[in-house]
């Protein structure tokens, strides 16, 4: 069997930029794809209220799906998979949802990268999370983009892996092309270490 491609897990508060880092981070990885934790997201919630239980339920079982069939096929090991999240250790769903990413991962001998993306500069992280492109006349994701609530969340502890391969990046004074360059530089460093 093929060794697989590593999974990159992005987590951070919600409008620090983890999906337009992504994106440049896949046009520097070869054969990778953006899994968004907007795309389960939604398709559950046209489903089922957020709320409720099913909502919770129905988002647990596309996941493990998913993860499934990337993990234990053939061209899914050949793909680097770039995850993200917005998860914080209060809430109990957040930290399971984001470890069924990494326990298939060791189950499956994944290579398992976390990248914890902050931006400490208030300021600047409620200017990102209110851009133009979040708004919701070209927000079809529904994405957070609320000053008071972003507040409240940056209060909570963000979750971490805690795992070997993880990196924290701060990207208050970054682009997401120089975020991008800094985790794709950190990605093949780990990389390194695991082929030698």
């Amino acid at each position: 069997m093929l060794r697989s491609k590593p999974w990159i897990y992005l987590n951070g508060y919600p409008g620090v930029g983890k999906l337009t880092i992504a994106r440049e981070l896949c046009k520097l990885i070869p054969n990778s794809k953006i899994i968004h934790n907007h795309l389960i997201i939604d398709l559950c919630r046209s489903v089922f209220e957020r709320a409720s239980d099913e909502y919770e339920s129905l988002r647990m079982a596309v996941r493990q799906e998913v993860l499934t069939m990337i993990s234990s096929t053939e061209i899914g090991r050949q793909t680097t998979y770039i995850f993200t999240g917005a998860h914080v250790v209060s809430n109990p769903v957040g930290p399971m949802t984001a470890t069924q990413h990494k326990s298939l991962a060791d189950l499956e001998n994944v290579p398992f990268i976390s990248i914890v993306i902050m931006c400490q500069n208030y300021e600047e992280h409620m200017a990102r999370a209110t851009s133009l492109p979040r708004q919701p006349s070209s927000n079809s994701q529904g994405k957070l983009t609320d000053v008071g609530t972003l507040r409240d969340i940056r209060q909570l502890e963000l979750f971490k892996f805690n795992c070997d391969n993880e990196l924290e990046v701060d990207v208050s004074e970054l682009t997401e092309i120089e975020a991008a360059n800094m985790i794709k530089q950190y990605i093949d460093s780990v990389e390194g270490q695991i082929h030698s």
